[in-house]
């Protein structure tokens, strides 16, 4: 359980960095929103095993 909580911590602290680097770096919201869905993918991976 604990293992979850960290896990989700860590990939959304590098959600928020690459949202931010992408805002600040003017490209495409696409880039970083398709970076977010393979965060959230590999949560959802690490939640099953």
């Amino acid at each position: 359980m604990v293992d979850d909580i960290i896990a989700a911590m860590v990939i959304i602290a590098s959600a928020v960095v690459v949202i931010t680097v992408g805002a600040a770096t003017n490209r495409d919201g696409d880039d970083y929103r398709s970076i977010i869905a393979m965060e959230v993918s590999t949560v959802v991976m690490v939640k099953r095993r």
